[in-house]
């Protein structure tokens, strides 16, 4: 599904990953440019050291970043970490209403056209094992049972399109790791 983001949305994109990385414009531009290539051994430091097996075996549900999110989708982060070399993955966001980010049973996968392709693609390839409700990416909503992403309507930014984020949504209770 890998396109291009609506070009009214570009000049939004990176004030979105500035404010998600908790970073002010200045801020960002007095760090050092960061090399984007990943190493076929890296994985994100919030796994910690001596706990990839366990994102990898969907075990690991604690640690920095799992706070409010319910068991079974922080394990699932930690696959998503080890597997896809992926540093930032958000999920709980206090509040009220409808959203499964405030049950703790979202999360927020901040990638950009095909690492997002790869995740979206590996989450629906193993949906109803992982107990996925939805998938949202590039502006597509899909769910077990669909072919193919349904387009969604403008919601106005680059974010709230999901054009830089796989938001996946998942049941409640527990699903199984995919081998």
């Amino acid at each position: 599904m890998t396109t291009t983001p609506p070009l009214r949305y570009l000049a939004t994109a990176a004030v979105s990953c500035l404010l998600l990385a908790g970073l002010s414009a200045p801020a960002a531009q007095a760090r050092p440019a960061r090399s984007t290539a990943k190493a076929a051994s890296s994985h994100p430091s919030w796994i910690g050291p001596g706990k990839l097996s366990q994102a990898w075996n969907c075990s690991l549900t604690t640690g920095r970043g799992t706070t409010g999110l319910a068991p079974w989708p922080a394990a699932v982060r930690g696959r998503i970490g080890a597997q896809f070399q992926t540093r930032t993955i958000g999920g709980f966001r206090p509040g009220n209403g409808r959203s499964d980010h405030h049950s703790g049973h979202a999360l927020d996968v901040m990638v950009t056209g095909r690492d997002g392709d790869r995740i979206a693609d590996w989450v629906r390839a193993n949906a109803r094992q992982l107990n996925v409700k939805y998938v949202i990416w590039q502006q597509g909503y899909w769910q077990p049972g669909m072919s193919g992403y349904r387009p969604m309507a403008d919601r106005g930014s680059v974010t709230a399109n999901h054009w830089d984020h796989v938001h996946i949504s998942f049941r409640t209770g527990r699903g199984s790791c995919p081998s």
